[in-house]
């Protein structure tokens, strides 16, 4: 089933105020997990406000660390670009190919790893036996901006079976404090479940039995 049809049948179920929501969102390649070729539209909100916060916080390590390629930058942290799109994830091996989702991590020795959404960082860390605390940096995309990158704590999860993730696991990351209306309608739009970062963690380790 291609996305356009996934979007109408979506759409016929759903009053009049919500289509603008799944018009702006769409829906990441619907029908299994390999949807990483979902580019959503350019996001209404720029997330300035949570960039200039997230800078007050960039590690100092971050300072000495490149995280652009030669491919131009898709991201940020603050002021700090961050090249995610196009490169290649550290857990599947796959394509990042959404805007929408992903994350980094920084090891101490300054070595960048990409992942292709919020699953594929849990499991990974949780197959190396490493907690979160033990990056000096781990970032991951606010789906809602498509563009800023924020520490994992600060994001809520939220898990649909309407909105499916690159990772196969229907988790998008989101801040919760995006436009409030905007927050609503996606819920409106894609019901499900939403989760903090020690709560996600938790149930993707479940579903993967780690």
């Amino acid at each position: 089933m291609n996305e356009k049809n996934v979007v109408c049948q979506i759409s016929a179920y759903l009053p009049v105020h919500l289509l603008v929501i799944v018009m702006i969102i769409g829906v990441t390649g619907c029908g299994n997990a390999d949807n990483d070729r979902s580019d959503f539209a350019q996001s209404q909100r720029s997330g300035g406000d949570s960039a200039e916060t997230a800078e007050g916080s960039v590690p100092a390590l971050l300072s000495e660390v490149s995280l652009t390629t030669d491919r131009s930058s898709t991201h940020h942290f603050g002021e700090k670009a961050i090249t995610l799109f196009g490169e290649q994830c550290e857990y599947s091996g796959r394509e990042i190919r959404s805007k929408r989702y992903g994350a980094v991590t920084v090891d101490e020795d300054g070595r960048v790893q990409r992942y292709r959404s919020v699953e594929s960082l849990v499991w990974h860390m949780a197959e190396q036996d490493r907690e979160p605390e033990t990056y000096p940096f781990v970032g991951i995309v606010d789906f809602v901006s498509a563009e800023q990158i924020m520490p994992p704590d600060e994001l809520m999860y939220h898990h649909s079976k309407l909105l499916p993730s690159p990772g196969g696991s229907w988790v998008s990351a989101m801040d919760p404090d995006a436009d409030e209306d905007l927050l609503f309608n996606i819920g409106e739009a894609y019901p499900g479940t939403r989760y903090t970062w020690e709560e996600i963690r938790e149930v993707l380790r479940d579903e993967k039995h780690l």
